[in-house]
């Protein structure tokens, strides 16, 4: 029975059905040259990041040391007498726990910088694997690239600009 006939004022849409509808493989292949053009747009877009010691964010500075008072603890800096760290009430606690890890590594201005510039990485792969599963050109997700820029990440919304590549996928 054709439930379009039940409905007359509603209309299937051809060009996008719900993932439910669809196999789990990508509709359109991804080719060598559009996992090259990423790649480079991966390396465009990292470079500003990595190569600046001072990025032009808003909330780097606290993000910095939000970042360096759970990498460091209190050595040194007496951190203890002006701060408390209570983990169970913040909102924003995976990338600092993330940024934090990665501090002891590389010191918490680099990982702060790490993870913008994961950030700003991972927009176009994302754009361009939400564009493929929506049987779209997936060359579409270079255009995402200019957004790894944008006004959420001059404000340093280190939380949204980290987030928005995992609702594309």
């Amino acid at each position: 029975e054709d439930r379009a006939m039940d409905y007359p004022h509603r209309r299937r849409s051809s060009t996008l059905r719900p993932m439910a509808d669809t196999d789990h493989h990508h509709r359109i292949p991804w080719s060598r040259w559009l996992t090259l053009a990423l790649s480079l747009c991966s390396v465009a877009l990292a470079a500003p990041f990595l190569a600046g010691r001072y990025l032009p964010y808003l909330d780097l500075p606290q993000h910095v040391g939000a970042v360096a008072i759970l990498a460091n603890g209190d050595a040194a800096f007496r951190f203890a007498h002006y701060y408390s760290v209570d983990l169970a009430t913040s909102p924003y606690l995976l990338p600092y726990i993330i940024a934090a890890a990665l501090a002891t590594l590389i010191g918490p201005v680099a990982a702060v910088h790490t993870l913008f510039a994961l950030a700003a990485i991972s927009l176009p792969w994302a754009a361009a694997w939400a564009a493929s599963r929506f049987e779209r050109d997936p060359w579409i997700g270079l255009l995402a690239a200019p957004f790894a820029f944008g006004a959420f990440a001059f404000m340093g919304f280190l939380n949204f600009v980290l987030s928005f590549p995992v609702f594309l996928l």
